[in-house]
């Protein structure tokens, strides 16, 4: 037929779901065994002020509503507030117009029992339009609209318990000169945004980050030169390398393939009324009406790799057979920051931002050596005197979960500062006899832990915040992102427990001066809005939200007690 093009045939064949009776081999099995190479592609950071929340939501949808082969997306949260029903218009009219869309969302970040917002998309496709060719000329495929549940609760067998903490777009992954791929810490929700309902400002918004990443520059017959052959005559390059990760994650044995029997009209209306009501706020319009400029500026040169964390969906007992699991994906993120600390790479400094970042530490009588993180980073500075860690997270006014903040300020960051148990346990104890007690403060032990001149810990927040009296709303931290000398990282891990044993989790390792500087530049921005653990600014900042009413001034006093029955009970390994 003069409309059957063989490369759309084959990509449209490769991008459809399969039952796992239809799959040779688990699909994240493939993940974990993959080759996944270096390659070259463009990096724009999208950084986490308010202003740069809007512009994340605009760039999303934009390049929904451009896209012209594929539109493939993921999200840990998806929220049924304006934001994603935008976000789903724009995908809506994508389908109608020819483009196949696929959209997984976790069943328990985006816990709903009946999801008619995404069934409403699904019905979508009962008006798609027919896919174009790379020579623009109409085939005779139909445009889909494929959704998956993650690890749904409604399967039998299925482990609630491992979840898929990814947040990507990917848009014509199999187009070299046209694709983009998006990841970071944003979900789809108005708190990332820095708009509310109403499409005004929110102050109060997440601090995120993301990267937008774009194949190298060059014509198609460069790229083909320089890339292995993927699908079709199509170079493989680093948003094919993506797409072809969402595909193995969509096909997920414990997936649940979404279906929609209904016609769902009402849910369709408002996909397109909220897409039309978010254009219309001044905020977002303004943002928007600059994207095409956006999306030309801005970018540094950059070798990228993609890494996941896939293999933790698919172990069992993580804690009890740490060692035979570790080392099993060799695209694992924690791996490769394994790796990165030794010698061949000659990583002097690191710098980390994480809302919740914890590390692995057994109490004294647990010494079998499975995770013993604390003592590994130890040795690390210790091999070499100019080696230095800078870490920015959460404090007790910016975090939003009281309990990983109790583990961060109770055991990770002492333990960090310093191997005194003596000083440890005075730190863990009541307020009056720790933190509250001049003796303690004024200490040799506290004074040297809190000047460590290689360790540094900063929490987001300062005296000065609207929360306890002043005119500056700090929000809360949810970027994630690491930067050394030569190598960084922006992903989806907070480095917490659950990120490194139960979750998927991914993110690209990137080497390129261009992007490491404007991460450290970021870096430095923040640790402006934040205080040194320990200091007494810090100190009188923890004070004042201790004295608030309401949940933050609870969850300050509670810090030691929370911590305790953490400990006790064994929850802090699934926080």
């Amino acid at each position: 037929m003069e409309n059957d093009n063989p490369t759309i045939n084959k990509h449209y064949e490769q991008r459809r779901w399969r039952s796992k009776k239809e799959q040779k081999q688990q699909s994240l099995d493939l993940g974990i065994e993959a080759d996944i190479p270096i390659l070259e592609g463009q990096v724009k950071i999208i950084g986490p002020t308010v202003e740069d929340g809007v512009n994340s939501l605009a760039m999303k949808i934009w390049l929904i509503e451009n896209a012209k082969y594929t539109v493939d997306a993921t999200y840990y949260i998806f929220d049924n507030d304006l934001a994603g029903y935008a976000f789903l218009g724009a995908m809506c009219n994508a389908v109608k117009r020819g483009v196949d869309v696929r959209l997984m969302v976790d069943s328990l970040g985006s816990a709903d029992m009946r999801h008619e917002e995404l069934k409403g998309l699904l019905r979508c496709a009962d008006e798609a339009g027919f896919i174009r060719g790379p020579d623009g000329k109409l085939t005779n495929k139909r445009a889909r609209v494929q959704v998956m549940i993650f690890n749904a609760v409604s399967k039998i067998f299925v482990n609630i318990n491992r979840r898929s903490h990814d947040k990507l777009l990917v848009i014509d992954g199999n187009s070299p000169t046209n694709a983009y791929v998006m990841t970071g810490g944003r979900n789809i929700s108005l708190h990332y945004y820095g708009i509310n309902e109403k499409g005004e400002k929110n102050k109060d918004t997440f601090q995120d980050l993301e990267i937008l990443i774009k194949n190298p520059e060059g014509t198609l017959k460069q790229l083909k030169a320089t890339h292995k052959k993927g699908v079709g005559d199509s170079p493989l390059t680093i948003s094919r390398v993506s797409e072809l990760y969402l595909t193995l994650l969509y096909n997920h044995s414990g997936n649940k393939y979404l279906t929609a029997w209904l016609p769902y009209s009402g849910q369709q209306e408002k996909l397109q009324e909220s897409l039309d009501e978010i254009k219309r706020g001044p905020l977002f319009a303004r943002s928007y009406a600059n994207i095409e400029e956006e999306l030309e500026q801005g970018y540094n040169p950059s070798k990228l790799r993609l890494a996941h964390e896939m293999a933790n969906i698919v172990s069992y007992e993580v804690f009890e057979k740490y060692a035979d699991v570790k080392g099993r994906n060799p695209n694992s993120i924690v791996e490769i920051l394994d790796e990165l600390g030794s010698l061949k790479y000659n990583v002097k400094h690191v710098r980390l931002v994480s809302p919740y970042i914890f590390l692995a530490n057994e109490e004294p009588e647990e010494k079998d050596g499975r995770y013993q993180e604390l003592a590994g980073i130890r040795e690390w500075l210790a091999a070499d005197p100019e080696r230095t860690i800078e870490i920015i997270t959460n404090s007790v006014m910016s975090s939003d979960n009281f309990m990983t903040q109790s583990i961060i300020d109770m055991e990770m960051v002492p333990r960090m500062l310093s191997n005194d148990p003596k000083f440890i346990d005075e730190w863990q104890d009541d307020l009056e006899v720790s933190e509250e007690n001049p003796d303690f403060i004024g200490s040799e032990d506290f004074q040297k832990a809190i000047n460590n001149p290689r360790i540094k810990v900063y929490q987001l927040g300062r005296l000065d915040a609207d929360l306890i009296g002043g005119d500056e709303t700090y929000g809360k931290l949810h970027a994630k992102f690491i930067v050394t000398n030569n190598v960084s990282f922006v992903g989806t891990t907070n480095l917490d427990y659950r990120s490194r044993f139960i979750n998927n989790e991914m993110g690209y390792f990137m080497l390129g001066d261009g992007v490491n500087g404007e991460l450290n530049q970021i870096f430095d921005d923040l640790k402006k809005r934040c205080y040194l653990w320990g200091e007494p600014d810090w100190l009188a900042m923890r004070k004042k939200v201790r004295e608030l009413d309401g949940m933050e001034g609870f969850s300050a006093k509670s810090q030691r007690s929370v911590y305790s029955k953490l400990i006790f009970t064994g929850i802090k390994w699934q926080l």
